[in-house]
């Protein structure tokens, strides 16, 4: 059985404008589209991954998935109402931040 479990972060594709000091408001996790922007056995890797997209404003989820003893992790941008709208946002500030190979999926 697998299990899916929420362990860090905030959703919010939105990016701070320059000079900006407030911080990134949540975006409301109400669309059923992610940004997969990475996925690995190990946890460290993925944090460090997270923390590097925060520093470039991109908001971010860990997520923990357990399947057959082993467990996994995905970052993911949460949040968006449409495929289309994931897939652009994937293009766009994902792919300037140097991520390759971001996909996209229904929640």
């Amino acid at each position: 059985p697998s299990a899916s479990q929420s362990v860090a972060g905030s959703a919010s594709p939105e990016r701070k404008p320059a000079g900006d000091p407030a911080p990134l408001p949540a975006r409301k996790a109400t669309g059923g589209w992610v940004v997969n922007v990475a996925s690995s056995s190990q946890r460290n890797a993925i944090e460090a991954l997270q923390r590097k997209l925060r520093q470039q404003d991109i908001r971010t989820e860990l997520q923990q998935l357990d399947r057959s003893g082993t467990s996994r992790y995905r970052l993911r941008v949460t949040g968006f109402a449409s495929g289309g709208e994931a897939r652009r946002y994937a293009a766009g500030p994902v792919q300037e931040a140097g991520i390759e190979g971001a996909w996209v999926s229904k929640r």
